[in-house]
């Protein structure tokens, strides 16, 4: 959401057109909360520019399975009790995938890849 505080490195990785950018279904609930509690500003209603975003950027949304919420739950060692912040680090565990993120609670999570 915040483009900016991400690495010129990591932005760039981003936009090359070999790499794939898989987005959690769960981020769908995390900007729509974003939007209500203001803060979050859109140029159009949540979902239509969500649903405009994956379309425009060629995302993959990953849906939430059940092994996914089992992982969640699973995970090795201490992490935070957010449940969002869970199944994007389960997701990105089972599916071998790189979290993009800037939140340092995922950045310092040892069990699972990330970069900003």
């Amino acid at each position: 959401m915040e483009p900016h505080r991400l690495t010129s490195a990591t932005r760039q990785n981003l936009e090359l057109p070999d790499n794939a950018v898989l987005v959690s279904a769960v981020s769908v609930g995390e900007i729509a909360c974003a939007v209500r509690r203001g803060r979050l500003t859109l140029k159009s209603p949540w979902a239509e520019w969500f649903a405009h975003q994956v379309q425009l950027n060629g995302w993959t949304v990953m849906p939430i399975t059940t092994e996914t919420m089992v992982e969640a739950y699973s995970l090795p060692g201490e992490f935070h009790h957010d449940p969002a912040d869970r199944l994007i680090v389960a997701q990105a565990r089972l599916g071998q995938h790189t979290v993009v993120t800037t939140d340092t609670r995922i950045r310092k999570y040892p069990h699972v890849a990330s970069i900003e």
